[in-house]
């Protein structure tokens, strides 16, 4: 683009024909005045022309022609530029302000210059793109194209010209709202009311919507041009509600801000986006569920004090629950016009002061006819005797708030608890006894649907009972002679109503048995005398007969008016601390003694506390000298010794049938039998209790690097027998003269004939024996002729020797000798193609005619 330019044609080197233009804009009339100079050159000193003659020319601007004629216009001086010709044309540019023109020319120059004749000089037209003339003004930002619904916004313009004024054309969702006509540089969309409420109804409650700006530029009534510009128009925030005085206090955590007295005032604050907004607010007893309070118009906050009904309709809304999770409904409106979706905040209704109530209060008696019949009144309840029965009138039974139902009674009697179910006919139930012996409460609670509970008590009158206190005694006279005195003392609980005391002794008993008879069946019981003093009764002392070999069982019955005591005291056989035999001239221990002159123990022994334990040679045949033995209770030992008669020191021989130690008793874990070092002679045999399977089952011999006192076999060369192999460190080293038999057959052994030995090569004391003999191939036979047996020694494992080809030489009763190959492994034996070929070798041999029959271990 450009408003100036040039072109130009030469003639020859020395003169040339240019075209010079500029161009002026007039933004209003969207037109441009161009000016096109045509010149006449000499471009140096040899550029002089000398012609008077009238000479023509002219000058196209944009298909315009421009002529002109004068005399001399061909003349030059050396170095002239000669203006020709001066042309102007005003143009109108294109609507979008943009135009490209063409410009040419030519002159008649009629010279011959350097013997060459020019008659018309012509340029070449040429066009040029004029500056681009600014047309239709834009806003400032296309962020005005957006705005808050409520609220308005403010366009910038950026005009071409001072003199162009504008349109604007405000659209949300393609509905028109207003048109700004008149404007300058910048404007406020200065929504109404009747505006606002426009655009809130195309939000249709929404939380936006697209919007349109179409800005027309006009110069005077003229319309230079438009633009369009799109954005979105915004719903504030819906409003919502914060109740301001809550209890905060709620079965449900984190609800407590959200939770209300059902019976309180409630008051909310409303927070908006906007002022002009107003609001209706919606109290419900449920998620969803129904209104209970409805209030509208509201502006900034609401109270709300629930009246009988609104109280009594959130009352049976909650049947259950002491708390009804609720809901608030806060619906924003705009002049009447709803803004975006109504709001749902939390409110929870917390009922108080709603408990059941007792029409009457209930009773209670003994139903036990016995302990009725003793104290003459149902009122008083005998310890672990009476039944206690509750009974609940209909005319007196528990009723529930508004809303609610009555769940159950709760029945409490001296803290055990009875759960029993809700009735409108009479209610009675037995309790059970009381275990107390004090006075205790009766209390009854009406629990309702929603864990509500009023709860009524009475005091039951309770006296205290309890079974015969027997105090009693059975002894032997001297503590073991026949005769045995019984004596008995009970006492007896006092069942005192107003004043008289109704419990007495009925009985007061006895019988008794030998321990060793098995029960009681048959045995009768004799009656004590008794004498009584208050509540303590005695019986006069019994003396029964009782065989001092024997112990008995004496039972001790005593019965009040409610209940038994039985209870037996075991008189033991007449058993004598220290008895003293004068005619035997013995002394018995916790015995009477059985022999002459001897010191005699009962059943738990002798115990001496220190010191050891000595005996005397039983009589002089037998020496003198005694033994000595005490326990070392740090090393686990019983220490034994002989002793001269001058105390020497000296050492025994114990002669016993038989010493068994303890089961399984380990050297490993401080067991067993130590000689410490010393030596076993006579022995006849010694016999084994387990198999010697392995090296801890054998007997360890000493190295010269065996720590002493071990018992690790690991430290030991360990010497066993196993089902009749010898193993010196777990080693085969032989077997019983006749090694078992390990395999039996008959196979030539060719290559796909393989023998499994029962035991491993390494497993055998020395190797494997093979037994080979006579096959007659036509009656497919083995005979037991022409034995022949071959060793494989162990060592054939050794090295690299395992699985490698060994050759058996076998021969028969001529000179006939055949050869066997075999394959030898630790547990196998594989045999050759060649084995059981049928064709005769060198010496007439035929290797078919012998057969592998035994494998022994050697």
């Amino acid at each position: 683009m450009a408003l100036s330019g040039s072109f130009y044609t030469n003639v020859n080197s020395h003169w040339r024909l240019q075209l010079e233009w500029t161009a002026t804009q007039n933004i209003e009339a969207n037109t441009s005045t161009v000016t096109a100079k045509l010149y006449w050159m000499a471009l140096d000193s040899y550029g002089a022309i000398s012609s008077s003659a009238t000479k023509d020319g002219a000058i196209i601007i944009d298909g315009t022609t421009y002529t002109f004629s004068g005399a001399g216009l061909a003349s030059l001086s050396a170095n002239q530029k000669k203006l020709l010709y001066t042309a102007s044309k005003t143009i109108t540019h294109n609507s979008d302000g943009t135009k490209t023109i063409s410009l040419d020319g030519y002159f008649d120059a009629e010279v011959t210059l350097s013997g060459t004749y020019y008659g018309r000089v012509d340029l070449t037209a040429t066009s040029y793109s004029l500056n681009t003339i600014p047309r239709a003004s834009s806003l400032t930002s296309t962020s005005q194209a957006s705005w808050t619904a409520g609220n308005n916004t403010t366009f910038g313009i950026s005009r071409a010209s001072s003199s162009f004024t504008h349109k604007i054309t405000i659209k949300v969702d393609g509905v028109t709202i207003k048109t700004l006509s008149g404007v300058g540089t910048s404007a406020s969309s200065a929504f109404s009311t009747a505006e606002n409420t426009t655009i809130f109804s195309e939000l249709a409650q929404t939380a936006s919507k697209g919007t349109t700006i179409v800005l027309d530029t006009y110069s005077g009534s003229t319309l230079i041009g438009s633009k369009t510009y799109t954005g979105t128009c915004t719903a504030p925030n819906a409003s919502t509600a914060t109740i301001d005085n809550p209890t905060g206090v709620s079965d449900t955590a984190g609800q407590e801000k959200d939770t209300v007295w059902y019976d309180q005032t409630i008051n909310l604050t409303i927070s908006s986006a906007n002022s002009a907004f107003t609001h209706t607010v919606r109290f419900k007893d449920g998620n969803s569920g129904n209104i209970v309070k409805e209030f509208t118009g509201v502006t900034t906050s609401v109270s709300w004090t629930p009246s009988s009904t609104e109280k009594n309709a959130i009352l049976t809304a909650s049947p259950n629950s002491i708390e009804l999770d609720g809901q608030i409904d806060i619906i924003t409106y705009y002049n009447g016009v709803q803004v975006r979706t109504t709001q749902t905040p939390d409110i929870n209704y917390r009922i108080r002061n709603q408990a059941p109530t007792f029409a009457g209060n209930f009773t209670y008696k003994d139903s036990n006819g016995t302990t009725v019949g003793i104290t003459g009144n149902d009122q008083y309840i005998i310890q672990n005797k009476s039944l206690v029965q509750l009974t609940i009138l209909a005319a007196n039974k528990a009723t529930a708030p508004v809303g609610a139902t009555i769940a159950n009674y709760v029945v409490t009697l001296n803290g055990v608890q009875t759960t029993i179910a809700y009735s409108t006919s009479d209610i009675v139930q037995t309790l059970g006894t009381v275990s107390a012996g004090t006075n205790v409460s009766l209390s009854v609670k009406a629990v309702d649907s929603r864990g509500v509970a009023t709860e009524v008590t009475k005091t039951v009158t309770v006296i205290p009972y309890s079974l015969p206190v027997q105090v009693k005694t059975a002894k032997r006279a001297n503590g073991f002679e026949n005769d045995t005195t019984l004596t008995l003392k009970s006492t007896i609980s006092s069942l005192t109503v107003g004043g008289v005391q109704k419990n007495s002794i009925k009985s007061m008993k006895y019988r008794y048995k030998a321990k060793s008879v098995a029960d009681w069946t048959g045995i009768g019981y004799s009656t004590f005398t008794t004498t009584a003093s208050a509540n303590v009764y005695t019986a006069t002392d019994v003396v029964l007969n009782l065989d001092n070999t024997q112990a008995y069982d004496i039972e001790f019955y005593t019965e009040d008016q409610l209940g038994i005591t039985s209870e037996i005291v075991t008189v033991l056989s007449g058993q004598p601390i220290l008895f003293v035999d004068a005619d035997k001239k013995a002394v018995g221990v916790g015995k009477f003694t059985d022999k002459g002159k001897s010191l005699e123990v009962g059943s738990n022994g002798v115990y001496i506390d220190g010191g050891y334990f000595e005996l005397n040679a039983y009589n002089s045949g037998y020496g003198s000298g005694k033994f000595q033995t005490f326990y070392d209770a740090n090393n686990k030992k019983l220490n034994m010794s002989g002793r001269e008669p001058d105390n020497t020191g000296v050492g025994i021989t114990l002669g016993v049938n038989r010493i068994e130690l303890g089961s399984n008793v380990y050297a490993s874990s401080g067991g067993g039998l130590d000689l410490n070092n010393s030596d076993i002679i006579g022995a006849n045999q010694i016999f084994m209790n387990d198999s010697a399977t392995s090296d801890s089952e054998a007997i360890q011999w000493a190295r010269d690097n065996t720590p002493a006192g071990s018992t690790n076999s690991a430290d030991y060369d360990s010497f066993r027998v196993y089902n009749g192999t010898a193993y010196i460190n777990s080693v085969p080293i032989s077997v019983a003269p006749m090694g078992p038999q390990l395999w039996n057959g008959a196979s030539y052994m060719n290559d796909a004939q393989t023998v499994t030995p029962t035991k491993k090569l390494s497993d055998c004391a020395n190797g494997w024996v093979l037994v080979w003999s006579d096959y007659d191939p036509p009656s497919a036979t083995a005979s037991d002729s022409d034995l022949v047996c071959h060793f494989i020694p162990k060592r054939a494992l050794q090295g690299n020797l395992a699985g490698k080809w060994w050759t058996f030489v076998l021969g028969t009763y001529t000179t006939n000798i055949l050869v066997k190959y075999l394959l030898v492994y630790n547990d196998k034996l594989t045999g050759h193609s060649y084995n059981d070929d049928g064709s005769a070798n060198s010496t007439g041999a035929v290797p078919n005619d012998a057969v592998l029959r035994y494998i022994w271990e050697w």
